[in-house]
């Protein structure tokens, strides 16, 4: 299974996630505390900045195409696709 590279901001730590992993669950397994709620992206609890490629599991979320643009995602919806670096 190929690992990517998950760059933390806060805390300045790096850490490796598989290939398809949903983002909150996978930084979950490895001790790193995140905000999270619902985990069905219609709350936004989750919401972190994310550069690097990401899958969204489902089109129906409650962020707008703004957020989006701009970097947003919800982490418990979406998988790592790529290196990421996490503001959150």
């Amino acid at each position: 299974m190929k690992k990517w590279p998950v760059n933390l901001m806060i805390g300045n730590t790096t850490v490796e996630l598989n290939d398809g992993d949903f983002i909150l669950e996978g930084l979950e397994s490895l001790g790193v505390e995140m905000s999270a709620d619902c985990r069905n992206g219609v709350c936004g609890a989750c919401m972190t900045r994310c550069t690097g490629p990401v899958e969204w599991a489902t089109s129906e979320h409650c962020l707008s195409e703004d957020m989006i643009e701009c970097g947003y995602i919800l982490s418990c919806i979406c998988r790592v696709k790529g290196p990421l670096q996490i503001d959150e």
